[in-house]
C-alpha cells in the first residue's frame, strides 16, 4: 500500500498509540505492511530501510521482532527485559541498527 493511499492513512490511524509512539522516534522511513489486533494482543508489520520488522503486543509486554524463522530475533537493549523496555528503547535499539 502506498503512503499518500486513502486506505494507508486509515490503517495508520487505527494503530495503536504505542506503534505512534515508535513510528516519530525512528530517524529512517517507516512504512506500515499490516496490522494485526487480537483481543490479548496485538502486532504491526512495518519496514525500515528494506528490512522487515514487528511490533508485537502480548501480555503486557512490547518486543521487536526483524527477521524470520530461524533467522527471527528480537531487538532488546542491553540491561532491559521485555516487561522493563519502553517504546523510546526499541525505537534507540531499531536506530542502531542501521546506523
Amino acid at each position: 500500500m502506498h503512503p499518500d493511499n486513502h486506505q494507508y492513512r486509515r490503517l495508520v490511524d487505527r494503530l495503536p498509540e504505542e506503534m505512534k509512539i515508535l513510528m516519530k522516534h525512528i530517524n529512517h522511513e517507516c512504512t506500515i505492511l499490516a496490522y494485526h489486533a487480537g483481543s490479548m494482543h496485538w502486532s504491526v508489520d512495518f519496514e525500515v530501510k528494506g528490512t522487515r520488522m514487528s511490533l508485537v503486543y502480548e501480555r503486557g509486554a512490547l518486543v521487536v521482532l526483524t527477521g524470520t524463522g530461524k533467522m527471527q530475533r528480537s531487538l532488546i537493549p542491553p540491561g532491559k527485559d521485555v516487561i522493563s523496555v519502553s517504546v523510546k528503547d526499541l525505537a534507540r535499539e531499531i536506530n542502531r541498527e542501521f546506523l
